[in-house]
């Protein structure tokens, strides 16, 4: 859809409000979740023992569990590969530089860092719910101190920008926006590079807001000049 000066006008998606308006209100939406009483622990659930009795006794008897020598040496087996398994898992996660890897980062990281067509990431997106938003969004990165997690904030505040320009899906991109800067504000703020994208990020989000007021403007204008000439 173009405008004046061929430049394309906002358009909003077809996504359900529920989709994208409850982005804004998701702490008041968790406290307002949380549970009144804390977890109690359960009751302890009652547990049966073989009996058994004897011909020389009245009092019944535990039968003891008599395993044969196969299911014996099979059970000595399992234990030990579980053993041998968690030993290695232990070792493995000792020499792992942790940092470096992406393995623990959203899958929208994940698109952002194979540079995948901002179409596919966006379609991605529009396929999750509020809560899921919020926890692809909050792993992007885990503090000022996380070198690769603020590179893909760089990524993702690029990929931002390019929505606005593109002017599509408008409601949706305000509220990404939205939580993507409450979750990241303090990591952002710290590093120059992401300081200066977010200046860009606010110029292009400063040229939308003001084509949208003249748009609503305009559209109320013609509003009260039909509804004066009618009355």
């Amino acid at each position: 859809i173009l405008g004046k000066d061929d430049k394309p006008l906002i358009t909003l998606s077809e996504l359900p409000r529920a989709y994208w308006a409850n982005l804004f209100q998701l702490e008041v939406i968790k406290e307002r979740n949380r549970p009144q009483k804390p977890p109690q622990k359960p009751k302890q659930a009652p547990f049966f023992l073989p009996v058994a009795h004897t011909d020389d006794s009245i009092e019944p008897t535990f039968t003891p569990i008599n395993l044969s020598n196969d299911e014996a040496q099979n059970s000595k087996g399992t234990k030990r590969r579980i053993i041998n398994h968690a030993s290695e898992t232990h070792i493995e996660k000792e020499n792992t530089n942790i940092p470096n890897l992406d393995y623990s980062r959203s899958k929208f990281a994940e698109k952002l860092s194979e540079n995948e067509s901002d179409e596919e990431i966006m379609e991605y997106l529009m396929g999750l719910g509020p809560s899921a938003i919020d926890v692809e969004f909050s792993l992007l990165c885990f503090g000022c101190e996380d070198d690769r997690g603020i590179e893909v904030l760089n990524l993702a505040i690029n990929f931002l920008i390019a929505q606005l320009k593109k002017r599509k899906n408008y409601e949706v991109v305000q509220a990404y926006l939205h939580r993507f800067l409450k979750l990241h504000n303090e990591s952002i703020t710290k590093n120059e590079r992401s300081r200066k994208l977010v200046r860009k990020l606010m110029r292009e989000q400063d040229v939308s807001m003001r084509n949208l007021s003249a748009l609503v403007k305009e559209n109320l204008c013609l509003v009260q000049f039909l509804t004066d000439l009618h009355g």
